[in-house]
């Protein structure tokens, strides 16, 4: 499987857990879909939710601007 297929299937588990609401458990396992380089702005977007879940959110906010940056550049 490629880096980015790995990338995937962690940003998926990150899903399955927030159903489950465990979200130590989520925001690991999207934090480590973006450290193997996942560019997809809905890894940054589930992650950002997470963060709202847990009412941290200067992390939510700070992760949607990384999601805005990833957007923007691929536009231009």
């Amino acid at each position: 499987m490629s880096s980015e297929g790995d990338s995937s299937l962690y940003n998926n588990l990150g899903v399955l857990y927030i159903r489950q609401n465990l979200y130590e458990k989520s925001i690991e396992n999207f934090e480590k879909s973006i450290e193997m380089g996942n560019k997809n702005i809905g890894v940054y977007i589930n992650l950002s939710r997470v963060y709202l879940e847990e009412k941290k959110f200067n992390d939510a906010i700070e992760t949607l601007e990384k999601a805005k940056n990833i957007y923007e550049n691929k536009r231009n």
